[in-house]
C-alpha cells in the first residue's frame, strides 16, 4: 500500500479542498491516507478546533494536529514522528496550491512552502489539491471516461512549461480533476460545529463544488495510478475519440 501525507494549515481545510478524494482514497485498498495540520505554527489553536479535526479525519489511517517540537526541530519531521513515520515512508505529500486558496489565505501559502522544502530535501514527492485550474498551457491525455463509485475522473491533463509558470515560479507537469461525492466531504465537514456554514457557503466557490484537482509530478502521478487504474471504463471502447478519427 502506498502513503499518502496531506499537509494543510487549517482544521477543516483537509474536507473542504479534498475531502472527496480523501474519502475514495480511505476506501481505496491501495492506500493509506495520513492528515497533518500545521494550525500551532499560524495561530493559536483551540481544542474544540482539534477535536473536530480528529473526528473528521476519523477514517484516514491516522492524523495529527501539530503542537509543537524540539528547537530546531522542522515541525513537518515532528509530525511525522507523532504519525509514526519516517520520510522515507511517505509516497506522495500534498499540501495547498501556491496561490493560497479562492482567497489567497497567506497562512496556506506559508504551509506551501514550507512543505514543498521539506519534500525538496528529503526527496520526497509532492503535489498541490487545487479548487480550480491556474492559468498555463494544458493537453489532454485522458482517453477514457472512468469512474469508481461515485468518483469520477474528469480531467488528466499534462501541463506544458510557459511563460505563466515561470510567472508563479510553479512547474507541475500533470492536473487531474475528480467529480467527488459531495456527500463524503459534507459527512467530514459536518463534525466542525464552530463553522458558520452559510457564511462559507457565501464566500467559498469550493463550499459547493463536486470538483476537486490536484496538480502533480510524474511521481505523484505514478502515486495516483492505481486509484486511476482501479477505476472501470463505462464505455466499451479502446479509446473514447477512435471513431472520431475522421470527424463526425
Amino acid at each position: 500500500m502506498k502513503n499518502i501525507l496531506y499537509i494543510v494549515a487549517h482544521p477543516d481545510d483537509e474536507s473542504l479542498w479534498a475531502g472527496g478524494t480523501i474519502s475514495a482514497l480511505n476506501r481505496s485498498e491501495h492506500y493509506n491516507v495520513y492528515v497533518l495540520c500545521l494550525w500551532s505554527l499560524l495561530e493559536a489553536p483551540d481544542e474544540f478546533r482539534e477535536e473536530s479535526f480528529y473526528k473528521a479525519t476519523a477514517d484516514c489511517k491516522k492524523s495529527y494536529v501539530f503542537v509543537k517540537g524540539k528547537h530546531g526541530e522542522h515541525p513537518i519531521e515532528v509530525g511525522l514522528r507523532e504519525l509514526g513515520l519516517t520520510n522515507r515512508d511517505i509516497d506522495l505529500a500534498i499540501t495547498h496550491p501556491p496561490y493560497g486558496d479562492e482567497h489567497q489565505h497567506p497562512h496556506h501559502k506559508i504551509v506551501y512552502l514550507e512543505t514543498n522544502s521539506w519534500a525538496n530535501q528529503s526527496g520526497v514527492a509532492v503535489g498541490s489539491f487545487s479548487f480550480f485550474a491556474m492559468p498555463f498551457k494544458y493537453e489532454q491525455i485522458a482517453v477514457h471516461a472512468k469512474r469508481l463509485g461515485d468518483l469520477h475522473l474528469l480531467n488528466l491533463f499534462k501541463v506544458h512549461r510557459d511563460q505563466s509558470n515561470d510567472e508563479f515560479r510553479f512547474a507541475p507537469e500533470y492536473f487531474i480533476q475528480f467529480l467527488v461525492d459531495m456527500k463524503d466531504r459534507n459527512k467530514m465537514l459536518k463534525n466542525y460545529h464552530s463553522i458558520n456554514s452559510k457564511q462559507h457557503k457565501d464566500v467559498y466557490f469550493a463550499w459547493t463544488s463536486n470538483c476537486e484537482g490536484y496538480y502533480l509530478t510524474s511521481a505523484g502521478l505514478d502515486v495516483f495510478n492505481d486509484l486511476i487504474e482501479s477505476m472501470p471504463t463505462p464505455t466499451d471502447s479502446d479509446n473514447l475519440y477512435s471513431k472520431y478519427k475522421d470527424g463526425v
